[in-house]
C-alpha cells in the first residue's frame, strides 16, 4: 500500500479575522497540554449522491472548511514564540490531497487487526512537532486520502494545545453541518473562546 500526495495548500477563513480578534490568549490548562498532534481519522464509503454536480468531494471539503474556520478563528494560524498566545492572522490551515492505491475494504480489514495502519492516511508531518517547531506548524493540518473503489478517509491533526477531544469532535461535527447538509454558517452555534477568563494563564515555568 502507498500514499500518495497530491497536492498541499492553505484553506484561509472566508472572511478576514478582525483586528480585536488577532491576538487569542492561551487558557491555563491549553499551557500545560500536551504539545503533539493528535490523530483523528474518519472513513467513508463510496457514495454518489453528491448533490452538487459542479464540484467534486475536495471543493465542498476546502469550501465548508473555509466558511467555518472564519468563526474558528484559532484553528487557521500559528502559536506565538513564547506559546503564550495565538497570533490569529489567518494564515490557513494545510489541506493536504492525497490517494492511496487500494480499496477501502482491504485497508479497513487491515486496520482492524492493527490500529496503527489507520495512521497512513494521517497527516506525516505531524509525527515530529515539539516545542522547537510547535509555532511554526500549522494547529491544524486536514488530509483528504481517496481510494481506488472511491471510498476516502478524512483525517484532521490538531494541536492538542489548542484543540482537546471535545473541541476537535464539535468542529468536525459543525462542518459537517455546513458540508453535507448545507446548513447555512450563521445558523450554527460554534464553541465561544472565553477560556482564558474563566481559566487564566499562570506562571509555569
Amino acid at each position: 500500500m502507498e500514499v500518495k500526495i497530491l497536492t498541499t495548500k492553505l484553506i484561509k477563513p472566508s472572511s478576514p479575522t478582525p483586528n480585536y480578534l488577532q491576538n487569542y490568549k492561551l487558557s491555563f490548562f491549553d499551557q500545560i497540554a500536551d504539545e503533539a498532534h493528535l490523530p483523528l481519522v474518519l472513513f467513508y464509503p463510496p457514495c454518489n449522491n453528491n448533490t452538487n454536480n459542479n464540484s467534486t468531494a475536495e471543493d465542498q471539503l476546502e469550501q465548508s472548511l473555509s466558511r467555518a474556520l472564519t468563526h474558528i478563528y484559532p484553528v487557521a494560524d500559528r502559536f506565538t514564540e513564547d506559546k503564550s498566545s495565538i497570533h490569529c492572522a489567518d494564515q490557513g490551515v494545510k489541506f493536504v490531497n492525497a490517494k492511496v492505491n487500494c480499496k477501502l475494504n482491504g485497508f479497513l480489514e487491515k486496520a482492524q487487526k492493527d490500529a496503527n495502519h489507520a495512521l497512513s492516511c494521517w497527516p506525516q508531518d505531524t509525527w515530529d512537532v515539539d516545542e522547537s517547531n510547535l509555532f511554526i506548524t500549522p494547529i491544524s493540518i486536514v488530509q483528504v486520502t481517496k481510494f481506488n473503489c472511491g471510498g476516502m478517509a478524512l483525517s484532521m491533526s490538531p494541536a492538542h494545545t489548542a484543540m482537546d477531544g471535545f473541541t476537535t469532535f464539535t468542529f468536525v461535527h459543525e462542518r459537517s453541518n455546513v458540508c453535507k447538509l448545507g446548513i447555512p454558517i450563521e445558523k450554527i452555534h460554534f464553541l465561544s473562546f472565553n477560556m482564558v477568563k474563566i481559566f487564566p494563564p499562570r506562571d509555569v515555568s
